[in-house]
């Protein structure tokens, strides 16, 4: 379940990513690094 909901995550942190490159590179690296720790996070419990 917890693998579901991070593949989810992943797909949605892609998506959001994408969307956010027409806007401005400060953007992607701060929705980046939020994306990774909720990962990393999730990956360690």
């Amino acid at each position: 379940m917890k693998q579901c909901t991070t593949t989810i995550f992943v797909f949605a942190c892609f998506k959001c990513k994408y969307r956010l490159f027409d806007q401005s590179h400060e953007s992607i690296v701060v929705y980046s690094s939020y994306c990774y720790s909720w990962l990393v996070e999730d990956n360690i419990a």
